[in-house]
C-alpha cells in the first residue's frame, strides 16, 4: 500500500505487520510503533556513519483532510535507537561535490537560471617544472 511504499526504503517491511500498524483513514491518523531500520536508511543523507542496527518506536502521521491547503500534516517521530559506524564508502571530496552543486541549485534557482557545472581545479604545478 502506500504506507509500505513510502517507508520501504527506511523500514524492514518483516517488521510491520497488523499489531503495530494502524490506520484511521476517515480521521486521518495513522500509526506505527516498534518498527526496524534497514541498515541503509540513512545513505541519502551523506554522513559519515553506516547503520548497523535500529529501531523506531513509534512514527505518528496526522493528516488534515478538511484544511490539507491550509494546515500541515503533521508526522511524529518517537524513541529512535540508533548503532552506528563510521562509513567504509565516505569520499570526503564526493560529498563536497554534491553540496557545492545542491548550494548551486538553490542559488541558480533563486536568481532564476540554470546551476553552473562545478569549475575543476587546476592541478598543483610540479616542483621544479619551468
Amino acid at each position: 500500500g502506500l504506507v509500505s511504499d513510502m517507508l520501504k526504503d527506511y523500514i524492514d517491511m518483516a517488521s510491520l505487520d497488523k499489531q503495530n500498524f494502524k490506520i484511521k483513514a476517515w480521521s486521518g491518523k495513522v500509526s506505527l510503533s516498534d518498527l526496524t531500520l534497514l541498515p541503509g536508511a540513512l545513505e541519502r543523507l551523506d554522513l559519515p556513519i553506516s547503520v548497523i542496527q535500529g529501531t523506531v518506536g513509534s512514527i505518528q502521521v496526522k493528516v488534515p483532510w478538511k484544511s490539507l491547503k491550509s494546515k500541515p500534516v503533521k508526522v511524529t517521530i518517537q524513541d529512535v535507537m540508533l548503532l552506528v559506524a563510521p562509513s567504509l564508502n565516505w569520499d570526503d571530496q564526493a560529498v563536497l561535490n554534491r553540496c557545492t552543486e545542491r548550494i548551486q541549485t538553490v542559488i541558480a534557482a533563486m536568481d532564476g537560471q540554470k546551476p553552473q557545472a562545478p569549475a575543476e581545479e587546476a592541478a598543483p604545478a610540479e616542483e621544479g617544472a619551468e
